[in-house]
């Protein structure tokens, strides 16, 4: 099992890995925000803008680039999902399209740099310092937790299917992939209500000590 999924590069010695979670967090929340609001009429400005700020910001952290954009490329089929689905809503064109997908690729280049600097520990420590919702935090930490379980999970059973099929059949390999997603989720369903019932018999009341 993989543990360093998310966190591989939280301990190098960088500007960036010396800040504060709070500061770090601060600085990506109020980028992210100022990413969303940046008018549309200067968008190669502003975009461009954002684009060079993150990716000195990756440079100067000593993170690899092709580590950020790997991560990157594990969420674009559901960025790519969600402005599709804003398609059918918005009659304003193409422009708007490339805006919302690119904007949101910025997004996660934030998010990941912050998560790749940042002990996910220290992370929810100052969301809780700064009286976020409990329930949040849980979830939060839970996911965390259970990430790599899951895609454990998901290896070997990508490994078994590889062994059994017969090679160069690419259209056999999807077919059969989306069946393996299909189980990893209802294997995760299940795991979250034993998870779930076992936290009840122990006490839980929707706080963690």
């Amino acid at each position: 099992m993989r543990h360093s999924f998310i966190d591989k590069y939280n301990n190098l010695e960088s500007p960036l890995h010396k800040l504060s979670a709070s500061l770090k967090i601060i600085i990506t929340f109020f980028s992210m925000i100022a990413l969303t609001i940046a008018p549309t009429k200067i968008i190669i400005y502003s975009d461009s803008a954002f684009l060079i700020f993150i990716l000195v910001c990756i440079y100067i952290s000593k993170v690899p680039l092709l580590h950020i954009i790997k991560r990157a490329l594990i969420i674009l089929p559901f960025i790519i999902f969600m402005v599709l689905m804003n398609v059918f809503f918005r009659q304003d064109g193409l422009k708007v399209i490339v805006l919302i997908l690119f904007r949101a690729l910025l997004s996660i280049l934030f998010l990941l740099l912050l998560v790749s600097v940042t002990k996910f520990s220290d992370i929810l420590k100052t969301l809780s310092k700064w009286h976020f919702p409990k329930i949040l935090i849980i979830i939060l930490s839970f996911m965390y937790r259970y990430f790599f379980i899951l895609i454990d999970e998901l290896e070997k059973m990508n490994q078994a299917m590889k062994m059994r099929m017969s090679k160069n059949n690419n259209w056999e390999y999807l077919k059969i992939f989306s069946h393996i997603i299909s189980i990893l989720f209802i294997r995760s369903y299940e795991r979250a209500e034993k998870v779930y019932y076992a936290m009840l018999m122990q006490g839980f009341e929707g706080e963690i000590e």
